[in-house]
């Protein structure tokens, strides 16, 4: 017994922290499986289109006032903590109402209440930022708890319409405003503290100065892979958009495995590289990385062999035809796991320009190339426009490893025939 309090109170907020991302990441999964299943994939497209509208707030909130929050604001004195919180607070609150309107507007578009579909994007960012507070403070309790009861709302609502054979997508809207907002009311309601405004736009003044590449580095990296799948939503219509993201839903389980990698392998590859040099790092970022291409390949093959049983056991028999969807974004995936490692490796040798670029001269191609290959090739060309974005990438990331993939790859063939 006292060896599990020991393990709690050394990896609980840990544990916490996984426990949370499975909770948020298993929510969105069964939501969109039951969107597909009773609404179509013509209206789960249109839901689609709305919750593009509501990443592209979130960029910008995680860009402007989620990294300030996770870098800027622990290192403030305890005097000043109080009144960068708020601050940030108040700015959170800002960009909401910015992306509620940008979602109004996509409700319109899409034959939605404009009014609801703004709520549902305010409720929602209001609610990330939140949580993501809560772990910037040390408390991965209450982000658990804000989840948790937004989950609870969620699949009860879920349940509720379903059993009344009812379900519409604008009730999906109400459910979701409420599990996003209702978690959040004892804080919104809280006391507030007079700053004046010279304090207030010297804290926006210092976060901008942290924050001044980001907000564009976060759009570029948004664009850059989805202007296919945008093309597709505006081209091909809200169905072809719905079958697209329902066959990515498969394969993006992945990004559990993809999540878990970026969080534990950055620091000790920091600490192999301050040790044993550029050599040693590429040794100990492939060795890290033939775990993350076992499961990836072994998962993804499994979906390539049996794609239409899949689809049938998951969404439905009606959309067993979209079995090669499932099979061409499983390719995609192959060279997005390629490309994970890459993207930190770089990171750790601080050559983060190469990836800027990169996210530039994806989101040109998808800007220039995404509307005519889409129109010829339908989803077939989203599937192309797409790989040929990832194999752009790789790339970019490769061409500044190349010296030294090339030297560990040749000293590991020497070694290799040497103990023949």
């Amino acid at each position: 017994m006292n060896r599990l309090l020991n393990i709690w109170n050394q990896q609980g907020a840990r544990l916490i922290s996984l426990g949370d991302q499975a909770l948020v990441s298993g929510t969105n999964f069964l939501l969109g499986i039951a969107l597909v299943r009773s609404l179509g994939l013509d209206g789960y497209g249109r839901y689609v289109l709305l919750w593009m509208g509501v990443q592209v707030a979130s960029s910008f909130l995680q860009a402007l006032v989620v990294a300030p929050l996770q870098h800027l604001w622990p290192v403030q004195p305890v005097s000043e903590s109080k009144k960068g919180l708020q601050i940030l607070d108040g700015q959170a609150v800002l960009l909401a109402l910015l992306g509620g309107i940008l979602c109004a507007v996509l409700g319109w578009w899409i034959n939605l209440p404009p009014a609801l579909c703004g709520a549902t994007a305010i409720a929602y960012l209001l609610h990330d930022y939140y949580r993501k507070r809560a772990f910037a403070q040390q408390r991965p309790q209450r982000a658990f708890l804000l989840d948790a009861t937004a989950t609870g709302i969620v699949l009860g609502g879920l349940g509720y319409f379903t059993a009344q054979n009812d379900f519409q997508l604008y009730q999906v809207c109400y459910f979701l405003v409420l599990a996003y907002s209702i978690p959040l009311l004892p804080t919104l309601l809280g006391p507030l503290h007079w700053i004046s405004p010279k304090v207030v736009l010297e804290e926006m003044w210092a976060q901008r100065q942290y924050t001044g590449w980001l907000a564009g580095t976060a759009l570029l990296q948004w664009f850059s892979g989805n202007f296919f799948l945008i093309a597709a939503g505006t081209v091909l219509g809200p169905a072809a958009l719905g079958a697209l993201r329902m066959a990515q839903q498969l394969v993006g389980l992945l990004h559990v495995l993809f999540l878990a990698f970026e969080n534990q392998i950055p620091a000790p590859a920091a600490k192999v590289l301050e040790s044993d040099g550029r050599h040693g790092l590429m040794h100990f970022m492939l060795k890290a990385s033939r775990m993350l291409w076992l499961g990836c390949g072994a998962f993804l093959l499994l979906l390539f062999l049996a794609a239409p049983q899949i689809l049938t056991l998951v969404f439905g028999t009606e959309h067993t035809g979209y079995a090669n969807l499932l099979r061409g974004y499983c390719a995609i995936y192959v060279l997005v796991a390629l490309g994970t490692p890459l993207r930190i490796t770089l990171r750790a040798l601080q050559q983060t320009k190469i990836l800027f670029i990169g996210y530039v001269m994806n989101a040109l191609l998808g800007f220039m190339l995404a509307t005519p290959i889409v129109t010829a090739f339908g989803t077939t060309g989203v599937l192309l426009g797409l790989a040929g974005s990832q194999i752009l990438l790789l790339t970019a990331y490769c061409w500044p490893l190349r010296h030294q993939l090339g030297q560990h790859l040749t000293s590991h063939a020497y070694r290799s025939h040497s103990s023949r």
